[in-house]
């Protein structure tokens, strides 16, 4: 993998290039937004990370070129607390943003995460569609306060409310999922901190996930996010239901590949906006695997391809990876070591009603469950 790194602060690169000097990648450094992209010229990098604040030039401005020249590149930002606002601004333009100071071991390990999914793409126009995705997120960082706050023994849902107040757009979601007629049973409420009661800590965490993750899809008007929120919800609750019975030591992985595991579709609409309506027009009344030809046909990927690549790209476990990557692809959700994929993908086609064959049912040892389970489908259709 090749990096360029880009900082005015020849110290500052000089450490960088210490701490990856036992590596494999080729690491080049500039000093300047000017330099980095005269380098940019004469060489071909994999990933660039830049200083945000830097003169005559800035990270954002520097980043914002590259994502318009070069849109297969990473792009990751470097910016101190102080800097937090602006750095927010470019997260439209950066996949990712490190928080200064850093350490080696968090920068490599950053780097090792964004190499695994850069080389699980499955060919090279699906990885510039996404990468060059605007409004692509940056991990969700909201959720992982809040699970350390859980960690630690410190997650009381007034000091929950309190985190996702801090974000207007979140706050808002969260109010407005609370007041569906999902959660709401006619008592709406516009007060975040009741909000985060009414629905706990868990359901609330999951949502802030859900919301944080899919947060670029929501201004696409091609997608039905009510709809989006309602089945990945579901089949999140149903996955965990049935880990709870028959692989209870995974049930947060279940729930959370669940809850994910449409991510892929929305990354599609957003990638390929001139084939969008074509692709939801012609999966409306397929089966799946009818969807999964259409999409090769147009992309040359799944949606589950995708979809992993940005989980891997953020850092997920190989648990919730599998369970989105496999989650329509039985031969492989049913072999041995994938369980919390075999799970997701049962969750899945007992959520969208379609029968499921003798011979998953008995590889599971399902068949005593699947009256409650189908009746718990039932209801969150109905919700």
């Amino acid at each position: 993998m090749n990096i360029l790194f880009v900082d005015d602060e020849q110290l500052i690169l000089d450490g960088i290039s210490r701490s990856l000097f036992d590596t494999e990648w080729d690491v080049e450094c500039a000093n300047s937004g000017a330099e980095a992209l005269e380098k940019l010229k004469a060489t071909h990098f994999d990933v660039i990370v830049s200083d945000m604040r830097m003169p005559e030039m800035d990270g954002a401005e520097l980043l914002d070129i590259v994502a318009q020249d070069y849109p297969e590149m990473v792009r990751l930002i470097l910016s101190g607390h102080s800097e937090r606002s602006i750095a927010m601004q470019s997260s439209f333009i950066a996949h990712r943003w490190l928080d200064k100071p850093f350490g080696p071991d968090e920068l490599i390990e950053i780097l090792i995460k964004v190499e695994s999914a850069l080389k699980h793409m499955p060919n090279e126009t699906v990885k510039t569609a996404v990468c060059q995705i605007s409004s692509l997120p940056s991990p969700p960082k909201i959720y992982a306060r809040i699970q350390s706050l859980i960690q630690s023994g410190a997650a009381d849902l007034e000091k929950v409310a309190d985190i996702i107040e801090e974000d207007p757009s979140l706050s808002v979601k969260v109010l407005q999922i609370t007041n569906s007629a999902m959660f709401s049973r006619g008592d709406t409420t516009s007060d975040v901190h009741k909000a985060v009661v009414r629905l706990g800590t868990e359901m609330v965490t999951d949502f802030v996930l859900f919301s944080e993750t899919y947060s670029f899809a929501s201004g696409c008007t091609l997608i039905d996010m009510e709809k989006l929120v309602k089945a990945s919800f579901a089949i999140s609750r149903l996955g965990a239901a049935m880990a709870r019975e028959i692989l209870p030591d995974k049930v947060a992985e279940v729930k959370l590949a669940g809850l994910l595991c449409e991510i892929g579709q929305s990354v599609l609409i957003q990638a390929f906006p001139d084939k969008a309506q074509d692709y939801l027009d012609r999966i409306a009344y397929a089966d799946e695997a009818e969807t999964l030809a259409i999409e090769m046909e147009l992309f040359t990927a799944s949606d589950e391809q995708v979809g992993a690549f940005l989980l891997m790209f953020w850092g997920f476990s190989t648990d919730i990876i599998d369970g989105v990557l496999y989650s329509r692809l039985p031969e492989k959700a049913l072999s041995p070591g994938h369980n919390v994929a075999a799970l997701v993908y049962v969750a899945r086609l007992i959520y969208k009603g379609i029968s499921i064959d003798e011979q998953t049912i008995s590889r599971l040892g399902i068949e005593e469950h699947l009256p409650k389970w189908n009746e718990m489908a039932t209801r969150l259709k109905g919700a």
